[in-house]
Formats: C-alpha cells, structure tokens, sequence
C-alpha cells in the first residue's frame, strides 16, 4: 500500500529553506510531492508539528571494521541516528576483493570476532550482501592494502611490471563490479609513487572517487606536505578527491588558512571535497596508542614488546602524555565487558595505579584486542574547518558505532546539528545537505540524498528533534523507538560511466 506523509515542514537536501509539502511514497521511491487529499488508500502518516530530512549518507563509515552489515546492532544504531546510507571500505580496508590470510590482517584489533567470509571478489560480496537482512543500504571502496596485499603481502617494495599490470586489472575489475573508489591512508611510501598517480588517472576517467585518510602519525607540517601533494594530484589528473574524516588537531589555524586559500585560487580545477566529522571523538584500536617504533612491527611483535621489562620505561613515558585526553573504551574483548565505557582515568582508579600504568595493564589484559574513543576536537574545531570550504561534506567519525560507550552529553543528536547550525551562521538546510545530497552526488548515488519525485524513499520524520520515523527505500523501519521487522535495505553502486 502506498504511504502518504502529511503535513511535513520538508528539507529537501538541496534548498536551504524548508517547505510544508506532503509526500507519496509507493514501493521504494517517492511518486509525489505537493498537496494531496486524504484518502483510504493510503497508509497515512500525520507529520504536522514535525520536519521531514532526507536520510543520511555517511561515506567515512567503519562499520565493515567491525562487520557490522552482518551485525542488526550495529545497524540499529545507525538508523537510530538517521543514517540510511553508508560507503564503507575506508582508510584503505575493505571487505572485498580479499584472499585467504586477509582478515587476520585486516582486522586484528578484534580477534574474537566470529566472523566468517564467503567470497573473494566484488561481486561475490555484493551477492553475499543480497542476502543478508540489511537495515541500511551499504556500498564499498576498494581498500589500498586489499589492492597492494596480493603482490606485496606485508613486504615494503616497489611492484614489478608484471605485478603493476596485475594491479591495474585488479582496480578495473573492481570498480566494475561495483565500488565505488579507491580509499587510502596518507602513506607517503605509497602517495608520492607513480602508482598511486596512475591510480587516480583510472579513478578519474571512470568518474569514482580517491578517498584519503590523513591520520596522526606526523608533523604538522608533514601533514601539510600530504595534503598539498594530494590537491595538486586531483589538479594534474582531475580526479574526485575526498580528504577523509579531517581532525583539527593535524594542522594549525594558520595551515587551514592556507589550505583554504588554495582551494579559493583554484577554484573548479580541483575537484576536491574535505570530509570533517561531526563527532568530537575518534575511535583508535589500542596499538594505535604505542610509540610509532613499535607500530611498524607485525602484531605478535607489539605483544612482546610491551611485555618487555626494557620497554616499559620507555612506554609508560610515552602513554603519561595521553593523560589529558578524554579516552573511553569502545570496544573490548569478552572477558573485559565490565570495563566498557569507562573512561581511562576511571580504570587507574578501579586499578588503584597512575593513569600510564592502567593503560599499559588494559594493553596487555586486552592482548591489544580493544578500540578506545579519544575526544580530539571540540565544537568550535569543528565550526573552523566548517569555514573551510562552503562544500565540505560531514561526517559522522568511527566514534559512531561506538558511541553508546560515551556519557550522553557526547553522543551525535540532531540538536547538535541545530545547535552547530546556529554556532556556524550556516543554515539547517545547509548542513543537512552536507549530509545528504552533496555525498550523493559525490559518490555517483542515483536517486539518494534528496527529496523528489523519482528518488529512494530514504526518510526522516523528526518531532521535536528527534528522529521520530525512519523509512529506508519506502518501508518503516523505526517508529518512536521501535524497530519494525522489515529490512529494506539494499547494495549501493555508483552510476557507471
């Protein structure tokens, strides 16, 4: 039966002023927009007193770091949140295509994962996603490491020219079966090679997306550099560049300041987007927290070495300047699920010893199997970059999946938009297309991210800034806290050129 909303003050993710109109939704798409009479053969949907938004994309989504499109948890609280939408496969990970000692790579912050993986390549996993009972749409970037791990495994060396045909036949075969880019950390090993040039030239002549992730490892002015040879790269080749879940604490305001100057001198010639977080929290697995010395050993060898009497000194000194950080524990293995969403200064008091010394006794008790939620940012780091560029996209952080670990006052609201909307000078409207519609056009999403006739019935009804009502392609998902039994949700593919 169709479905009419009634009444509804409607943000169409492309306007910045709202309009009271109704809408018709048959099957998955909305047929109708306007002023329609009251009828029986409708499902009725009385939406006076509230707002209607489209539902959001998050393109920097991890939720495949913790296989949650098997996981209605973890869907769930993504709904709850207004998310109908996610790409996943970003920082240089994704699901697919993989081989057989991938995952112990891919995933080893979460070692007692159950998880099992029925396919190898693109379309294999898009067929395993059919399957599943999905309560959001998911689509996928192709991962660096997935594309460099079946040459290289975890040797650091330039590829052959065999292997460079066998890498570039790869990449096709992925973005033909689907995905949507490409996603990357900012290794310079790997940023300043012809390769990764090469790679953005085949990226743009197919119309997808190079995603880069701008981690903290560096100098600010390292961080810089990156930044800089990226812009230029997106110049040379024309490539879609998104700069992914930008912090405020990688550069300086100085630095912003610069990199924004840059975009205004270059104007259309770049095609480049910076994706900055809404949250003020990061979520970091635990080994991310160690020295950078020992991060570039395998994993067993980080065990060890924090278990080395040598290392200790060296270690406890290098995790007392975390000290001031608000860090939570997201994720921990089973045997520590008591810990879970206490804070860092909190388990020195339960452990009864200093701050770096209770973190060292997590890493080890956790065998480094645990993700903490950092806070980096505070509102107004958030309302600077917002300045950045008038199109910047926003995200929602790894924080998201996490986020019930946090205290309450932290944890994403909409009237956190309505309150960053009135801090920033930037209408509702405006953020809430930087949420939708602006990602959707990006990503090369037909028919997401908008209201209008022709477009997937991905909506929102929101009462008082809540989200009251979620429908994902046409079919109620949750209604004022309750989850229907329906699961709508389907594989996301760009528009192929």
């Amino acid at each position: 039966m169709p479905t009419l909303i009634k009444n509804g003050l409607v943000y169409d993710g492309i306007h910045s002023e709202p309009e009271r109109k109704d809408i018709l939704v048959k099957g998955n798409t909305i047929v109708g927009i306007g002023s329609f009479s009251k009828t029986s053969i409708f499902r009725q949907v009385d939406a006076s007193g509230a707002y209607i938004l489209p539902g959001f994309i998050d393109t920097s989504s991890d939720i495949d770091h913790y296989f949650g499109f098997s996981s209605h948890e973890l869907q769930r609280r993504l709904i709850e949140c207004g998310i109908t939408s996610v790409v996943a496969g970003n920082f240089g990970l994704s699901l697919a295509p993989t081989c057989k000692d991938f995952f112990e790579y891919l995933y080893r912050p979460y070692g007692d994962s159950s998880f099992t993986c029925n396919w190898l390549s693109f379309r294999e996993f898009f067929q395993e996603i059919k399957k599943q009972k999905l309560l959001l749409n998911v689509g996928t970037l192709f991962g660096s490491s997935n594309l460099l791990h079946p040459f290289l495994g975890n040797e650091a060396r330039d590829l052959s020219d065999s292997e460079l045909v066998a890498c570039r036949n790869l990449l096709s075969v992925g973005l033909k079966e689907g995905a949507f880019g490409l996603s990357s950390e900012d290794d310079a090993s790997f940023l300043f090679t012809p390769l990764f040039e090469e790679i953005a030239e085949i990226l743009s002549s197919r119309g997808r997306v190079l995603s880069v992730h701008v981690a903290v490892r560096d100098s600010s002015k390292d961080v810089f550099s990156k930044i800089k040879r990226l812009l230029q790269i997106a110049r040379k080749t024309s490539v879609s560049l998104q700069i992914s879940q930008v912090r405020p604490s990688l550069l300086s305001s100085s630095e912003w300041e610069g990199l924004r100057e840059m975009l205004d001198t270059a104007g259309s010639s770049i095609e480049a987007l910076f994706d900055f977080s809404l949250s003020e929290f990061v979520s970091l697995p635990l080994y991310r927290f160690l020295p950078a010395s020992f991060q570039k050993t395998s994993f067993d060898t980080m065990l060890e070495m924090i278990r080395s009497p040598r290392a200790k000194r060296e270690l406890l000194l290098h995790l007392r300047s975390f000290k001031e950080r608000d860090i939570y524990l997201g994720y921990v293995p089973s045997h520590l699920l008591p810990f879970l969403g206490k804070s860092l200064s909190e388990l020195s008091s339960i452990f009864q010893v200093s701050f770096e010394e209770a973190f060292l006794k997590l890493m080890n008790e956790s065998r480094l199997k645990a993700v903490c939620l950092c806070r980096d940012a505070r509102e107004r780091d958030i309302l600077s970059l917002l300045a950045l560029s008038s199109s910047s996209l926003l995200s929602f952080g790894g924080a998201l999946t996490l986020q019930d670990s946090l205290p309450a006052s932290d944890r994403f609201s909409i009237q956190k938009l309505r309150a960053l909307s009135d801090s920033s000078g930037i209408s509702f409207g405006s953020i809430i297309s930087r949420l939708t519609s602006l990602p959707a056009r990006k990503f090369g999403m037909a028919g997401r991210g908008t209201i209008k006739e022709v477009s997937f019935a991905d909506l929102l009804v929101v009462r008082d800034d809540v989200i009251s009502r979620v429908f994902v392609n046409g079919r109620p998902i949750l209604q004022d806290g309750v989850f229907s039994s329906h699961f709508s949700g389907n594989g996301l593919y760009p528009m192929m050129r």
